[in-house]
């Protein structure tokens, strides 16, 4: 299994995911901007630091040698993610924000791994960094639940929505999108023949170009090159493998009160809801950007039974008595709890 994490240089969060579930794929690459500084903070960067001192950007070559871990990659992209400042009418400031270029940084990203890493793995995933992964539950859902053939068989797969994309085409959410080999060489070939530097945007068509949907433009050329389509992964239950938001909240999701919203568009009738939407071998649940949080939920899934805190307080928060519920099911199926 090869991990692969979209990122804009950070070291705490890149400390939190290597001492916990990065540790668990057989390779972990951070694929980061070649622009290094500032601190991030959701969709905005920070450039004071803790002294109260102004930063800058510049390039990663300028850092002195040893400043990065050998499995962080830096891709050099033709668009910055540096926007220019805006006010923010909540706070009162004027703020940098995120230039979300992700659609070139993917396919980029995508190219080099085929180029330099794909004898290294059977299986490639694109995984958020604010997105918990559990590397032993997805190699138990390519290998024992599904028995696909890595290298003979297109697969792309994730958790699958269908209200984003022209004509409602079903596409793979960001949170964790994975593929075969033989998907990874195909479509990175694709994406090296397809027209390079368009400025118009959404506009229905595989090319780079400016402010494209990662996930609309990926699933776009999958289905018009290579005939991919997007594989719903669920268990026998039809309950999602990966979430796209915290753990609590999914767990109250309730198709028959609340309507056919989004999230259900496109979805079976028979999908899982409540406390059936999430199985009991997730193999990522999503919106988890702090550090903290993620260390929180190493010991949550994977620590000791015995006086774990961080499972006590599961059971203190709002829907408390569901999530920690669905927190020592993952934990015995897992064979963390015997």
């Amino acid at each position: 299994l090869y991990c692969m994490i979209p990122f804009i240089w950070n070291r705490p969060t890149y400390s939190a995911i290597m001492s916990t579930w990065g540790q668990r794929c057989d390779t972990i690459h951070f694929l980061t901007d070649a622009m290094v500084g500032g601190e991030l903070n959701g969709d905005h960067i920070s450039f004071t630091n803790n002294n109260g001192e102004e930063e800058t950007t510049k390039p990663y070559w300028e850092y002195p040698p040893e400043t990065f871990p050998s499995n962080v990659k830096f891709i050099n992209m033709t668009r910055t993610w540096e926007c220019p400042p805006t006010y923010n009418k909540r706070t009162g400031r004027t703020e940098q924000k995120v230039c979300r270029h992700i659609w070139e940084k993917m396919w980029r990203s995508w190219v080099y791994v085929d180029e330099h890493h794909k004898n290294d793995a059977e299986w490639f995933c694109k995984i958020d960094y604010d997105t918990f992964f559990f590397p032993d539950n997805f190699k138990y859902y390519v290998r024992d639940v599904k028995n696909w053939d890595p290298v003979g068989e297109h697969h792309y797969f994730g958790h699958v929505i269908q209200h984003r994309s022209r004509k409602d085409a079903p596409m793979v959410v960001g949170a964790s999108a994975c593929w075969s080999r033989k998907t990874l060489g195909d479509i990175a070939q694709v994406y090296r023949e397809m027209p390079k530097g368009s400025k118009k945007g959404e506009r229905g068509k595989c090319e780079d170009r400016a402010h494209a949907t990662e996930e609309v433009t990926t699933s776009m050329c999958l289905r018009e090159h290579l005939k991919i389509e997007p594989e719903a992964a669920r268990d026998d239950q039809m309950r999602e493998y990966i979430t796209i938001d915290r753990y609590p909240l999914v767990l109250t999701w309730n198709r028959t009160e609340q309507g056919e919203w989004w999230f259900w568009k496109g979805k079976p009738k028979d999908a899982g809801q409540m406390e059936n939407t999430i199985a009991r071998r997730p193999i990522g649940i999503h919106k988890y950007k702090k550090p903290e949080e993620i260390l929180t939920l190493w010991e949550e899934f994977y620590g000791p039974r015995s006086g774990n805190e961080a499972l006590e307080k599961v059971g203190k928060q709002r829907h408390g008595e569901v999530a920690k519920r669905f927190v020592e099911e993952v934990r015995k199926e897992m064979g963390i709890d015997q």
